[in-house]
């Protein structure tokens, strides 16, 4: 889920390199989103067809530290109320 990995990139030092298919790809989503700032890069093709990719998350913006702070806001929420 992209949310769980933008809180984990609250966690690390920036700017930091992912090269996990799955991992570019919530960096893909996170930035289309303006949550984060990265920049992705195409690698050398590793198979026919299937080029492979890694990306840079340099920064969480202003609204993806906005949505951070909603989403553990309402999480909190829904744990006092169980």
């Amino acid at each position: 889920m992209p949310l769980y990995f933008l809180m984990r990139l609250q966690h690390v030092q920036l700017p930091l390199r992912v090269d996990a298919p799955e991992e570019v790809r919530l960096v893909s989503v996170l930035k289309a989103t303006g949550l984060i700032e990265a920049k992705i890069h195409a690698l050398a093709s590793t198979g026919p067809y299937i080029p492979s990719q890694s990306a840079t998350v340099t920064c969480i913006t202003e609204e993806g530290m906005a949505e951070l702070d909603s989403w553990i806001g309402e999480f909190g929420s829904r744990r006092r109320r169980a």
